[in-house]
């Protein structure tokens, strides 16, 4: 191979992820989670929906909507999830906030989304990306500077949280929590796909966040149901050698949980 080759191959070598993480001393910040977007460490995402929470919308949720365009939904730390897709090709307004501005990008460009030039909502300056009419919304930025007065509208019937819990500092779960609840309309629902398993095999990322967790967070103002699960050890799961390979062997779920305003 000419020395040109061997040029060309270290400049597009990916830059090995942080190995240093550690989930107790609070180094799961946008920055780590950007430079896993801008370097495509991206194992978690899902190119065709989340199975568990479509099963309950075509199930449960679906049968209930009478009019699809009133509805809003918000998806925090959102990626470029293909659930926003299929959500918005519904009818439904959504709402995404992402720190990464390449999955922002790939978002609407692998789903053909035409986009308005400069698009103004809420009450500041925030950078927003939309779609030509306006239900299909991803604010760039750390999530924690996103308020209802800043968000193109305040409240919203359903938030989707498919991983964010799970990627957040522990420190930060019940700031989180409350800011996601400040949306959240007296009847709307607030869907958490997120893993149980057992924390003295790993210590994530993802983060353990099973039914007592959640419980604790907003147990005192919603009721948490868990609506469903998958076991990702059973010898059929595609991701069970993936997280055997990380030690974890007793057990681990995948879990949706359904969480209401009481």
């Amino acid at each position: 191979m000419s020395s040109t080759g061997n040029s060309d191959a270290a400049a597009v070598a990916k830059p090995p992820l942080p190995q240093d993480i550690n989930c107790k001393d609070s180094t799961l910040d946008v920055e780590y989670w950007a430079f896993r977007w801008q370097h495509e460490y991206t194992g978690w995402h899902e190119k065709s929906g989340n199975k568990l929470m479509w099963d309950y919308m075509n199930t449960e949720y679906l049968e209930t909507v009478k009019d699809a365009a009133a509805i809003k939904v918000f998806v925090p730390l959102c990626g470029k999830t293909q659930d926003m897709f299929m959500l918005y090709k519904l009818g439904f307004t959504v709402v995404g906030i992402e720190y990464a501005p390449k999955a922002i990008e790939e978002f609407f460009a692998e789903n053909d989304i035409t986009t308005q030039a400069n698009p103004k909502f809420g009450s500041d300056e925030k950078a927003y990306t939309a779609s030509e009419d306006g239900r299909m919304i991803i604010g760039q930025g750390d999530l924690f500077t996103f308020t209802p007065e800043n968000l193109p509208h305040a409240e919203y019937d359903i938030i989707w949280d498919r991983g964010s819990l799970e990627a957040l500092n522990l420190a930060d779960r019940e700031k989180y929590a409350n800011l996601l609840l400040s949306m959240l309309k007296s009847d709307g629902v607030y869907l958490i796909d997120s893993k149980d398993y057992d924390v003295t095999q790993y210590g994530g990322p993802p983060l353990k966040a099973n039914a007592d967790d959640i419980q604790k967070l907003v147990g005192d103002r919603c009721s948490v149901q868990e609506v469903s699960r998958i076991d990702m050890l059973s010898p059929d799961n595609p991701s069970r050698e993936k997280w055997m390979n990380k030690g974890i062997t007793n057990y681990m779920f995948e879990i949706l949980h359904l969480v209401k305003k009481l």
